[in-house]
């Protein structure tokens, strides 16, 4: 049926009035949804004896979900908590009758210590190899790299370092390592910003390779992909220890005969569209004679390539370095929470491929935000029951069917 050109029309001839009155509304319905979630991992108890070091009238485990609602509906900064006031469903998700002030947000992170962090850090681990174990993957790839954070010029254990966009600018340097099928982040440890990308590395892996033995033991295959920082006989040494496959980006250094057998080489073999590959064994006499399989990759280029890219993750711009650190673990939570929740309601399963990309299709934090979280409601009572009630859609109605039935079962 056509529709009449008026009939897809309105007139606005004044502006209309506004006002602020109290009201259960929501601009978050799909918190619930979420709430649900953390609810049935039992999250708040989990949080409340990682916390059980630090000291707040709201509660700690209670103060971390604060954060964690931060994350999910968009704020970046503490000030953005009185935005929030008067949301029912950001104070039901935190357990809270209030949300606290920023001020008491603030003081609650600077009492974390490097061995109050250590509990959330193990928090973090636990929560992303169950989600890991209910997969039951063959193999898990982890990439392994630092990030760039940049920070305040006042910041604790911020330095000037390797930032070629903002060379002087202090900053953070983590060490994080990412799960290439899932996307959950296994472990980050802070570092500060002047530090080489291998800093601490070895101890970082050993924990890491310690721990999923621990939990998968040699059923689950392990392999490493890093760069050319992490080229080190430490790391090589470790890995094989460990029973580890790996592949690690090597330079182009003068110690390494690398450009010579390059050079020399006269049959490449096709890898992929304009990229031709050459198989090698490279011997290290510095290193006590280690022999390395070592592949060679040449690709013709027509344009300058882009080197020393880092990804921002976090941006803390005050504070002190165990309170930017803890900021950073429940930035993390945070991540992989969201990871896990897709896993168990809404991620399907996708070809796998020789890149050891995302075995599952996800969803960014924008887009999960946008079709879920962000759903304006109405919380009233019916028949003596809290009820939420959101405007009719049929295509989110949908969604949060797929979503709850998922969460049943």
């Amino acid at each position: 049926m056509r529709l009449s050109v008026a009939s897809l029309r309105r007139v606005v001839k004044q502006d209309l009035t506004i006002q602020f009155v109290p009201q259960a509304l929501t601009s978050y319905g799909g918190l619930e949804l979420l709430g649900r979630y953390l609810r049935r991992i039992d999250l708040g108890a989990r949080l409340r004896q990682a916390c059980a070091g630090l000291r707040s009238d709201y509660g700690s485990h209670r103060i971390a979900l604060v954060l964690l609602a931060l994350f999910y509906v968009g704020a970046r900064r503490l000030e953005h908590l009185r935005y929030l006031r008067g949301d029912p469903l950001v104070t039901r998700f935190c357990g809270l009758a209030r949300l606290p002030t920023r001020r008491t947000v603030a003081d609650w992170l600077r009492q974390f210590t490097q061995g109050t962090l250590a509990p959330l850090i193990a928090l973090n681990r636990d929560l992303v190899t169950e989600a890991l174990a209910r997969l039951d993957l063959p193999r898990l790839t982890i990439d392994v790299d630092g990030s760039v954070v940049r920070t305040g010029a006042t910041v604790g254990w911020a330095f000037r370092g390797f930032n070629p966009h903002h060379r002087k600018d202090p900053s953070y340097y983590p060490l994080v390592a990412h799960v290439a099928q899932t996307g959950h982040i296994l472990r980050l440890k802070n570092r500060p910003g002047n530090v080489h990308d291998s800093k601490q590395a070895v101890p970082f892996l050993r924990d890491i390779i310690a721990d999923l033995r621990a939990r998968f033991g040699r059923r689950v295959a392990l392999e490493f992909r890093m760069d050319a920082a992490f080229f080190q006989r430490g790391i090589l040494q470790l890995l094989a220890a460990w029973d580890c496959g790996y592949a690690i980006k090597v330079g182009y250094w003068s110690w390494l005969p690398l450009k010579a057998r390059a050079a020399a080489c006269r049959r490449w073999q096709p890898v992929a569209p304009g990229v031709t590959g050459h198989e090698t064994e490279l011997v290290l006499p510095q290193w006590h004679d280690l022999r390395l399989r070592v592949v060679l990759y040449r690709k013709h280029v027509h344009h300058e390539t882009r080197r020393n890219f880092q990804l921002d993750l976090f941006t803390p711009d005050d504070g002190h370095y165990a309170a930017n650190s803890a900021w950073q673990q429940l930035s993390i939570l945070a991540h992989n929470l969201i990871r896990s929740f897709q896993l168990d309601t809404v991620a399907e399963p996708k070809p796998r491929s020789r890149k050891r990309t995302y075995a599952y299709l996800f969803r960014s934090m924008h887009t999960l935000r946008f079709l879920v979280i962000a759903r304006a409601g109405r919380l009233t009572r019916l028949g003596g029951r809290n009820v939420l009630r959101l405007t009719k859609n049929p295509a989110t109605e949908t969604l949060y069917g797929q979503i709850t039935h998922r969460l049943a079962a």
